[in-house]
C-alpha cells in the first residue's frame, strides 16, 4: 500500500506532478501499475482526458541506445539501425526494434 500512496502523491505533487521511474523484474506488473497511475491522474484532473499513454520496453534500449533518443526527440527513417519508419510523438512509439545480429 505504501507504493500506491507514493504514486498518488507523485501524481498530485504541485504544480504538475513528479516523474516516476518504475522498476522491477519482468512480469511483475510495471506497465499495469503505470497505466493505473495514468488513469488516476486523468480521474483527478491532473491530466486531460485525451492525454496519451505511451510505454516502451527498456530492454530494447540495452541493445540499441539510439532508441532512447528517438523516444525523447523523434527520428526519421534510416537514422539508426532499427529506424524503419518516421517516429513522432503524435504516433505510438516503435515496437520490437531489436536488431538481430547474425
Amino acid at each position: 500500500m505504501l507504493n500506491i500512496e507514493r504514486a498518488k502523491a507523485a501524481i498530485m505533487y504541485p504544480p504538475d506532478g513528479l516523474n516516476c521511474l518504475i522498476i522491477g523484474e519482468s512480469g511483475v506488473g510495471k506497465t499495469l501499475f503505470a497505466k493505473v497511475m495514468y488513469e488516476y491522474a486523468k480521474f483527478t484532473g491532473r491530466h486531460d482526458k485525451k492525454s496519451p499513454f505511451t510505454t516502451f520496453n527498456c530492454a530494447d534500449l540495452y541493445t540499441n541506445p539510439q532508441l532512447l533518443l528517438s523516444h525523447l526527440f523523434e527520428h526519421v527513417k534510416g537514422a539508426f539501425t532499427g529506424a524503419d519508419k518516421i517516429y513522432k510523438w503524435e504516433s505510438q512509439p516503435p515496437t520490437n526494434n531489436r536488431t538481430n545480429k547474425t
